[in-house]
């Protein structure tokens, strides 16, 4: 009889040892959950985390920071919104205008009121930070504030010309960036 508790005890203590008695069937850790026994449930280790915050994960395929993509492109959106309503009201003044310094004067106005937006580019270009999925649209924002036309020290007729039609040049990328960040809220 003492034999047969002694046999029983090394077996509760093997059994106590080593958990639930049984050799783990482990599933691999994910990203958002630890190594688990697909028998007892048991859990071994953490959650590996996705390796990024911003993009595509790596391991399990999905979009990540979509508070911050939904940020960048609010961001982005309202910004050429408001360049946009500059744009009109300047070129509505501008008919009614008649000489080379009143159209300088109101492209200084209107140069006066843009900068400040650029900055806001500027925020969102650093969000975008090193995310695959945003870099042709990283560097289309990096492009506009790039190109963006120094305002003109002088306002003769071709100085302000040449001005205006970097102007132009820029409002149509402008243009084209708020349909591309329409787009991109589509996708994720």
């Amino acid at each position: 009889m003492k034999k047969k508790v002694q046999i029983l005890n090394l077996l509760l203590l093997s059994i106590f040892i080593t958990g639930c008695g049984h050799t783990h069937t482990w599933e691999d850790a994910t990203c958002t959950t630890p190594k688990i026994c697909i028998e007892c449930s048991e859990i071994e280790g953490e959650a590996l985390g996705h390796t990024t915050e911003l993009g595509k994960c790596e391991r399990c395929q999905e979009f990540q920071g979509k508070d911050i993509f939904e940020e960048i492109i609010s961001k982005v959106s309202k910004t050429t919104e408001k360049i946009g309503n500059i744009y009109k009201r300047q070129n509505e003044a501008l008919t009614k205008v008649t000489t080379i310094e009143a159209v300088y004067k109101n492209m200084q106005t209107t140069d006066e009121n843009i900068r400040p937006l650029l900055d806001d580019y500027q925020v969102a270009i650093d969000m975008c930070g090193d995310c695959a999925e945003l870099k042709d649209f990283k560097d289309a924002i990096q492009d506009i504030v790039d190109s963006y036309p120094n305002f003109p020290n002088t306002n003769d007729y071709d100085t302000v010309m040449d001005y205006a039609e970097g102007i132009s040049s820029t409002a149509l990328k402008i243009e084209s960036l708020g349909v591309e960040a329409e787009e991109l809220s589509k996708l994720y």
